[in-house]
């Protein structure tokens, strides 16, 4: 097992599909892997010491304040440390709005 919590995982903790579906899915699997990991839980001490953070986006994420203050210090510690950080789009099949140029697909001719 790696010292420390390795993974930070981020979410919305009110959101109870994600809380005890897969959340709890994901820790499973960390823990059979011997993965350590911790939620992050607006903590600082366990964002600035994770190796990786997993960041899951749903639908009701975007309107929790106490998430998105989390989500703001990881991206501090992505910023400053270079935290890598992949995003899961939990929920989420319609993508809204367009995406910028640079990540269009690009059409064959």
């Amino acid at each position: 097992m790696v010292d420390g919590n390795a993974v930070c995982i981020s979410f919305n903790r009110w959101e109870d599909t994600i809380r005890h579906s897969f959340v709890s899915h994901l820790s499973a699997e960390f823990h059979r892997k011997s993965i350590s990991f911790s939620t992050c839980q607006n903590s600082d001490a366990a964002i600035a010491k994770a190796k990786v953070s997993v960041v899951i986006l749903s639908e009701k994420s975007v309107s929790n304040y106490r998430f998105l203050n989390e989500l703001v210090k990881v991206s501090a510690c992505r910023s400053s440390h270079g935290l890598p950080v992949l995003p899961v789009f939990y929920g989420l099949t319609k993508l809204r709005g367009t995406l910028p140029t640079e990540y269009s697909p690009k059409k064959n001719k």
